[in-house]
C-alpha cells in the first residue's frame, strides 16, 4: 500500500500502476499495487488509518 497526497496528478498515479504491471510481466508473475489517495495531506505528513493498518508516512516521487 502506498499512501500518496490527494493532489497527485493522474499521470503519476497511472505511471506507478503501469510500472508495477511491467514488473509483473517481466517476471512472469502476478503483481498488484494499492494506491491510497490521502486528501489534504502533503509529502511527509503522517496519516493514521487506525485498526490493523496503523500510522504511516506519505511517500511520493
Amino acid at each position: 500500500m502506498i499512501p500518496i497526497p490527494g493532489s497527485t496528478p493522474v499521470a503519476t498515479i497511472s505511471g506507478m500502476i503501469a510500472d508495477e504491471a511491467a514488473i509483473g510481466m517481466i517476471n512472469n508473475k502476478t503483481t498488484a499495487v494499492r494506491v491510497i489517495l490521502v486528501p489534504g495531506k502533503d509529502v511527509g505528513d503522517e496519516v493514521d488509518f487506525g485498526g490493523l493498518l496503523g500510522p504511516c508516512t506519505d511517500y511520493a516521487s
